[in-house]
């Protein structure tokens, strides 16, 4: 079958098989204005001239959400600002309390340093609590709007890309799996299970479990005298460090899957268009 060469009105480019490109286009997914170039022809070419007129019948539709993640998303964004601000403060807490371990202190000193690292470890606690259940209702919203969308056969309902979470051993893939479903999705709809997985997806899923790892093995390591110490507060700054590209991978995904569905609800989109969408 020969390959088609497609270029957009907004310069967006895609070579496709011709029984393809032609399934898209009685579909409604190659824009009005789009031209074709095959090996052998000597210029581009209006599509209409190799499959006929677009029939209004069959242009893809307008899509709606189950319910505007917007405030949301703008929410858990801010948050995780937040909690990475709240992770740049913990390796400064914790660069202190190593520094006072390394040397001889004084009661007062260990006191202070006791009370400091207190303080931040209670607003770290409740920050983070409230971005996880922003999260989770986010990612919740995300998975109905998904389905709101007509994507067919998705393996994980929008409860169990919640309820993942908190399950022995599948915490370690299936949420993922769900996450990376919602991001398909937002890509095409129609088609989600040939859309491309991006490596995002997989950097912040690496980064989060490597992160609760570390965060496991701090909880637990004992701190009963001051080598012990040592150790557990150099694991808490590498614990921390490792939050820092989590929360940053976190936003840009939410980010991305959020303006992906949005594009979906304010215009009709152009699949041609999310070979080169935010990825």
């Amino acid at each position: 079958m020969a390959s088609i060469h497609l270029t957009t009105p907004d310069r967006n480019t895609r070579i496709l098989e011709q029984d393809a490109a032609q399934e898209l286009w009685a579909q409604g997914g190659i824009p009005e204005g789009t031209l074709y170039w095959m090996e052998g022809m000597s210029d581009w070419t209006s599509v209409t001239e190799l499959f006929g007129e677009s029939n209004p019948s069959v242009v893809m539709k307008q899509h709606s959400y189950v319910r505007d993640p917007k405030g949301l998303t703008r929410f858990v964004v801010v948050m995780l600002w937040i909690v990475l601000a709240m992770e740049l403060i913990s390796i400064l807490s914790d660069i202190g309390m190593a520094m006072m371990l390394s040397r001889d202190f004084t009661n007062e000193e260990a006191s202070a340093n006791y009370a400091r690292q207190g303080i931040v470890a209670i607003v770290y606690t409740i920050t983070y609590l409230v971005t996880a259940i922003g999260f989770l209702k986010w990612t919740y919203r995300a998975a109905a709007n998904s389905v709101g969308f007509g994507a067919k056969r998705m393996t994980n309902t929008p409860g169990w890309s919640v309820g993942w979470y908190f399950v022995p051993i599948m915490t370690l893939f299936k949420p993922f799996e769900a996450m990376k479903e919602i991001y398909q999705v937002s890509l095409y709809p129609p088609k989600w299970r040939l859309q491309p997985v991006s490596a995002l997806l997989r950097w912040w899923w690496a980064f989060w479990l490597i992160s609760n790892l570390v965060a496991q093995i701090v909880f637990r390591f004992p701190g009963e005298n001051v080598e012990q110490l040592q150790i557990s507060t150099r694991l808490a700054i590498f614990s921390s460090v490792i939050g820092i590209p989590v929360n940053l991978l976190a936003i840009k995904l939410i980010s991305t899957i959020a303006r992906n569905q949005e594009d979906w609800v304010h215009k009709v989109p152009n699949p041609l268009a999310r070979t080169t969408a935010r990825r």
